[in-house]
């Protein structure tokens, strides 16, 4: 799409993971996972797209949810 347009309007961060699992279970692994996916992921993907929404001043969305058990 981007070759076919040249330019970047939005960036829509709509990735999340869940670990359903209590705090004692929840291991290291889970936690740096969860956080590559939620925080790091949508930095990244920000990152990389900034320059070209600057130049047709774009935006960006970043979803986010509530989840109250499973």
């Amino acid at each position: 799409m981007f070759s076919t347009f040249n330019r970047l309007d939005v960036v829509v961060n709509n990735a999340a993971l869940a670990v359903y699992k209590t705090l004692v279970e929840t291991t290291v692994e889970d936690w740096d996972t969860t956080l590559a996916v939620n925080v790091r992921a949508c930095f990244l993907t920000t990152r990389f797209a900034a320059e070209l929404l600057e130049t047709v001043q774009g935006s960006v969305v970043n979803m986010s949810s509530v989840c109250c058990g499973r």
